[in-house]
């Protein structure tokens, strides 16, 4: 603990905000790369990965949605 306090002390230490949704972005992206890697049959990566955008679009859209109501 004595290491994280001394470094979360460092003049160049800058935090790093959380995002909301990234988990839900890195968890989509990351389940398509597996699914192509691992699961016979699947669509190729290419597919996968314009998949997972086009739910990460539908989320940033339903957010920015909400924000404006």
């Amino acid at each position: 603990f004595a290491k994280f306090v001394e470094l979360a002390s460092e003049p160049n230490q800058i935090p790093t905000p959380v995002i909301p949704g990234a988990a839900f972005f890195q968890r989509t992206v990351n389940d398509a790369a597996a699914t192509a890697m691992y699961v016979e049959g699947s669509p190729d990566a290419a597919q996968l990965l314009e998949q997972a955008t086009a739910k990460i679009k539908a989320h940033l859209d339903r957010s920015a949605q909400r924000g404006k109501q």
